[in-house]
């Protein structure tokens, strides 16, 4: 469990913070959406189907205030999407106003 929270610090900090922070000093629109691609819950150590937790910024997008990243708080936020394919064309949308 510690090498897996430590990868998800790390990814945060050195990819999702360094792109963040190129994108906000930018004076051009951006969009970003982070997420997993599957669930891996560390009690059955395998993928397993479910709706996944997802963050999204940028120019008009306005924040739903879940304060942390995981399932749990996914499932209490204002966007919920069933079918994977329909989240970036509903980001879209939302960032053109």
């Amino acid at each position: 469990m510690e090498a897996k929270i430590k990868a998800i610090e790390e990814f945060d900090s050195k990819v999702v913070g360094t792109i963040l922070h190129g994108m906000e000093n930018s004076s051009e629109e951006y969009l970003l959406l982070v997420l997993p691609d599957h669930l891996t819950p560390i009690s059955l150590r395998t993928h397993v189907h479910g709706s996944v937790p997802f963050a999204a910024c940028g120019t008009n997008i306005e924040s739903d205030h879940v304060a942390s990243f995981c399932e749990a708080a996914a499932d209490s936020g204002s966007i919920q999407i069933e079918n994977g394919h329909r989240l970036m064309p509903y980001l879209v949308a939302s960032a053109e106003g």
